[in-house]
């Protein structure tokens, strides 16, 4: 008998939720920015402020730049305070059933981006600062 070759296989999304779209769109933005310079202030989307279930939110999604598909997980960071709350208002729309923080309200943040930094490196995740519309 000759061995059997299954052809490879990949899993494409046909559907976005509006939380991926969003993401996505932001996503693209930064990709398409020019702006060599950061800002010394950033926003973030902060669950539970000043409590012991505070958490920040985050993505995973695939790195769609790499061959292999590796999963990257990105802490949302905003130029603009203005896009932040867009994807605050976006989150409490569309709760997703796996997210823990899904009761509590996405509150937008302001932190200096170094420290973003810091802390995005410290808990090996991408630091993602989407670039304010002008």
């Amino acid at each position: 008998h000759l061995p059997l070759h299954l052809p490879s296989t990949t899993t494409t999304r046909l559907f976005q939720t509006p939380v991926e779209r969003q993401e996505a769109d932001y996503l693209a933005r930064g990709s398409n920015s020019n702006s060599g310079t950061l800002p010394d202030i950033v926003y973030i989307l902060l669950f539970n402020p000043g409590s012991p279930q505070e958490g920040v939110h985050t993505s995973r999604s695939s790195d769609n730049d790499g061959d292999d598909g590796d999963v990257v997980e990105r802490l949302w960071a905003f130029e603009s305070l203005e896009d932040c709350r867009t994807l605050a208002t976006v989150l409490m729309q569309n709760p997703s059933k796996d997210d823990s923080f899904m009761a509590a309200e996405p509150i937008p943040t302001p932190a200096p981006l170094s420290q973003m930094q810091v802390a995005c490196r410290d808990m090996g995740l991408t630091l993602q600062v989407v670039p304010a519309v002008v």
